[in-house]
């Protein structure tokens, strides 16, 4: 059942589809030393319009705006004074850097967003906010969004016209200051990217995910899918949409098992002959598919206990926070400044083009970057696998720099008409919002914000369903596993 996630003594292995690193992405790729398009007023930019000329041809886009939908208030609502009273209280974990430092190097301590406010107000460099780890929900499935977003989310929409029939991943707020401007780090995130410029300046430096095998990443690249989504050796198999193999097919089976028991359930209701049989047959299948669902978790936990990698700037922070509660739970800091993600590059691009070239050959050169200036009041939609280095400005009052962004799973079906409407070959992302309810609840705060856990869910509704896991625990003699399904069963969810 588990070769693709077990194999190899247990380690990842990356996608089956690349037996040989290669590199199939079928998108935009730019022009060296060039710039990207511009749009001057998304008023007249049509969802429909911005697919067909940027979201399904991966180009990337500069847009002199902020969002026009009803629900986005951020632009003439957050200021410090209403940042504070809004959720100044929430407790963070900030990145920090010494003196002759730069940010992304593991080191995190605690503040409250107050503090970050106030320091990045008054010019402080030594502090930035990214991407915090969410929580898990009551039905099992993980949040868009966790503090500080969660004081603010009525100001903004969880889904942006713009951006169509996309699925949402996260929404983040990035906060710091930087009079000569500071630096990520050359890198590539696996989600599409709407980037929204709330104070400041930043600049990006781009390279297309066409470069991906001479970007030298920490992570090894087994390959790259057509819309530029990069697979990395240390994951499972992934799917173009991001989507892990496995998690699909156990995904379908659960949900063919219990449509299954529905069925049986109405033969019974109705009289019909057999039909108690077809119901035993039915449950017994719905069993097996919860405990290859169950198993199927448990193994990708102890992947990801034995490898934190290949990671968004969410996923390192996420990495963090899971060896924060293993091993410092009482610190004021966190240091993992030993990790490297796998999406990062080793290319210091702060270094002279000569030194860089001695070093990696085959990189493109600092010269090939694509350079977008992006200022306050402005967006950048960045697709997935778009390898880019951000540098940041504080704005001439002294406010520092902000943005919140959206990141969004990658579409798979590209067609410029077709793809609209159904962007996703499969319906996995689409039912997980769905089944997630996540529209009516954008009112309400995150249910949790403990540990992360994987962004996936199994919920159990039925005393029909916990019965059977019971089952299933009588005959699991894993301890760890049986803790699982104690919670599950006492709980109501498995994620």
């Amino acid at each position: 059942r588990w070769e693709t996630a077990l194999s190899m003594g247990g380690k990842r292995q990356g996608d089956a589809r690349f037996p040989v690193a290669t590199n199939q992405y079928q998108g935009w790729k730019g022009v060296a030393g060039g710039t990207v398009d511009i749009l001057t007023n998304v008023e007249d930019m049509q969802p429909e319009r911005f697919w067909e000329r940027f979201v399904a041809p991966r180009r990337p886009v500069l847009i002199k705006a902020h969002l026009n939908d009803e629900d986005w208030k951020a632009s003439s609502l957050w200021t410090d004074e209403y940042l504070i009273n809004s959720a100044g209280d929430a407790q963070l974990l900030v990145e920090e850097r010494g003196e002759n430092q730069s940010f992304g190097q593991g080191r995190k301590t605690r503040q409250s967003f107050a503090q970050v406010v106030r320091q990045a107000s008054s010019g402080d460099e030594s502090h930035y906010l990214t991407t915090q780890e969410v929580g898990i929900r009551d039905n099992g499935l993980p949040e868009l969004y966790t503090s500080p977003v969660a004081g603010l989310v009525n100001d903004v929409p969880l889904r942006p016209k713009l951006l169509g029939n996309l699925i949402p991943h996260q929404l983040n707020i990035w906060m710091g200051a930087s009079r000569d401007g500071s630096s990520t780090g050359l890198h590539m995130d696996h989600h599409d990217n709407l980037y929204v410029l709330l104070r400041g300046r930043k600049r990006f430096r781009l390279y297309s995910p066409a470069h991906a095998l001479q970007m030298h990443t920490h992570g090894v690249v087994a390959g790259v899918h057509p819309n530029g989504r990069v697979v990395f050796k240390s994951q499972p198999a992934t799917r173009a949409d991001g989507a892990e193999e496995d998690r699909v097919r156990v995904w379908k089976i659960q949900r063919e098992a219990e449509a299954e028991v529905a069925r049986a359930e109405a033969a019974v209701a109705r009289g019909d002959l057999g039909a108690a049989q077809q119901l035993g047959d039915a449950e017994t299948r719905l069993e097996e598919a919860l405990e290859e669902a169950l198993l199927y978790e448990a193994s990708m936990e102890d992947l990801d206990d034995y490898d934190d990698s290949d990671m968004d700037d969410d996923d390192a922070n996420k990495s963090i926070q899971r060896s924060e509660n293993r091993h410092s739970t009482d610190s004021e800091h966190v240091d993992n400044s030993h990790y490297n993600p796998d999406n990062f590059s080793r290319v210091d691009l702060t270094l002279s083009e000569t030194a860089i070239s001695k070093r990696f050959p085959d990189f493109p050169g600092k010269e090939a970057a694509m350079i977008c200036d992006i200022s306050e009041g402005e967006m950048l939609y960045l697709p997935a696998g778009w390898f880019h280095e951000v540098t940041s400005f504080s704005s001439k009052s002294s406010r520092g720099h902000m943005a919140f962004n959206y990141w969004m799973h990658p579409p798979d079906v590209l067609d410029p008409k077709k793809g609209f409407a159904s962007p996703y070959r499969c319906s996995y992302w689409s039912c997980m919002w769905e089944d997630g309810g996540y529209e009516s609840i954008q009112k309400k705060l995150p249910s949790s914000q403990g540990a992360a856990i994987p962004n996936s869910a199994i919920t159990l509704t039925t005393p029909q369903q916990l019965k059977m896991v019971q089952g299933i625990q009588r005959n699991v003699n894993d301890g760890r596993l049986h803790d699982i399904v104690h919670e599950l069963t006492t709980g109501g969810t498995f994620f």
